[in-house]
């Protein structure tokens, strides 16, 4: 078990929480990573079209 040090204190249950997602991370299959990763990327890729598509049509709009 790694130690984070934190500037706050964590209720036991929360740490317990926090220490069995990882744990389940850890034990994850690569697979289910990799899709995790992409699922992540694609998400991101998506508020970035988002974004610049929302940049363009303000300008049109401010250009008519």
């Amino acid at each position: 078990m790694t130690f984070t040090p934190m500037p706050y204190r964590l209720s036991p249950e929360t740490f317990a929480a926090r220490q069995q997602n990882r744990e389940a991370k850890l034990n994850q299959t690569f697979d289910e990573t990799v899709r995790e990763v992409r699922r992540e990327r694609k998400a991101a890729q998506k508020m970035q079209l988002r974004k610049i598509i929302r940049r363009y049509s303000v300008g049109r709009a401010t250009d008519r």
